[in-house]
């Protein structure tokens, strides 16, 4: 423990960074990519992108430069689906010279591959390599598209397809730990939030949160939004190193804060550069040390409010 600061006090997130030569889809026009037997996913996945290109949730991406978009239709290739994704460009071409002759820099063309499609970088320096744990992934390289393996569930894989269609759109844009803004609240136990379009029965569709800097930028906002309808909190991370008492820089502050009620919060961290302790329970206010360092990989803190654990927020301090 250490000194007691005001309970909503804690610095400024660390700012996003846009990648030179990158480039955000404005105003996506999406297409749905399925393969014969699949016919009727591919009908629910343009329906989820109709509702899903016009939400609000989407119009938050002017924040980023990003407009409201458009589905354009169902494409089903002939055939088998490969069972992975190296040759994905060859079918791309195969594509942008029959069903959709005319792209532009607003053209997305969105794979449905069958769950079980081993999802793989064809660009990789290593030639095709495997993403070891990807539910899809995205690339603007050639003319921009989004690769997703179908899950479990409608709802698993429109939040999938939502991180990833996010993620495309806002290409560029990215905190220097190599997070993307859908990564930066994937960690969350409640990532997920339902979208719906006015006037279709009320259907539901569930869309995974990203990163706002705007609400970032508030200070007392929860940047993954949509956020839920409860004030913020978190474990902020101090980005100044602080030294011990041999000289050496290997302490850093912690700085539980609450803009509401909490009394106690629990903080962990995942994915990070070696600290110790990984995890605790702090008030807001309260300044905690932890032994470690900001190189390698930085920090990623998890903070859950115990009172409701499904409620979280997430800080980051990128690698210095």
């Amino acid at each position: 423990m250490g000194e007691i600061r005001p309970v909503s006090e804690h610095p400024t997130f660390p700012p996003l960074e846009f990648w030179n030569g990158e480039k955000v889809i404005h105003a996506m026009e999406a297409w749905t990519i399925v393969w014969a037997g699949d016919e009727a996913l591919g009908a629910q996945i343009d329906k989820f992108l109709s509702v899903l290109l016009t939400s609000s949730y989407w119009q938050g991406l002017a924040d980023y430069g990003v407009g409201s978009g458009m589905n354009k239709g169902v494409i089903v290739l002939p055939g088998s689906p490969p069972t992975d994704t190296c040759q994905i460009s060859d079918v791309i071409q195969g594509i942008l010279g029959n069903q959709v002759s005319s792209p532009n820099s607003n053209t997305a063309l969105v794979f449905l591959f069958p769950s079980g499609t081993l999802l793989k970088d064809p660009n990789s320096p290593e030639g095709c390599a495997p993403l070891p744990g990807a539910l899809g992934y995205h690339d603007l390289s050639a003319v921009a598209f989004v690769a997703v393996a179908e899950q479990n569930t409608l709802d698993e894989t429109t939040s999938v397809l939502s991180h990833e269609a996010v993620e495309a759109a806002t290409n560029g844009w990215y905190l220097p730990l190599g997070k993307e803004i859908a990564d930066l609240c994937e960690d969350l136990a409640d990532h997920d939030i339902a979208i719906t379009q006015p006037g279709d029965g009320g259907t539901a569709y569930a869309a995974q949160r990203w990163f706002s800097r705007a609400a970032a930028a508030a200070g007392n906002l929860d940047p993954c939004v949509p956020a839920p309808a409860e004030p913020y909190f978190g474990v902020a991370v101090d980005p100044s190193p602080v030294q011990d008492s041999c000289g050496y820089d290997s302490l850093i502050r912690l700085m539980p804060f609450t803009y509401g009620s909490q009394t106690s919060i629990h903080w962990e961290t995942i994915r990070t550069s070696p600290i110790e302790p990984r995890s605790g329970d702090a008030a807001p206010g309260e300044t905690v040390y932890v032994r470690g360092s900001f190189t390698g990989l930085g920090l990623e803190i998890v903070a859950t409010d115990p009172a409701k654990s499904s409620h979280q927020t997430c800080w980051y301090q990128p690698p210095q």
